[in-house]
């Protein structure tokens, strides 16, 4: 969620814009998440079971350089290099993934 935007012209008369975000609504979903039976779920008529990676807040999507890469992976239709950038954005933000015993990609 944007907390704060703040906007500036620098010496060069280049225009900033600096935003702030308070991603704790994510971490609070993957806590509930994992609180709930680790993001197990089932989907469709079969039951097919899935589990969830984990939350991704919105604005991540903007600025965060694994998340930028995994959707140029996504639309070029590389699905292994996508799915190597979303573990790794998982690994670096532990915050956003479920603690669960076994992880699926």
């Amino acid at each position: 969620m944007l907390v704060k935007q703040d906007t500036f012209i620098d010496e060069k008369n280049r225009f900033h814009v600096v935003n702030k975000y308070d991603h704790s609504v994510g971490a609070e979903v993957a806590r509930m998440i994992e609180k709930e039976g680790g993001g197990r779920g089932t989907l469709g008529r079969n039951g097919a079971e899935f589990r969830s990676m984990g939350v991704i807040p919105c604005e991540m999507f903007m600025y965060d350089p694994w998340l930028i890469e995994a959707q140029k992976a996504q639309r070029a239709g590389d699905m292994g290099e996508y799915t190597k950038l979303m573990q790794k954005f998982f690994e670096v933000h532990r915050e956003f993934a479920p603690l669960i015993p076994k992880k699926y990609y």
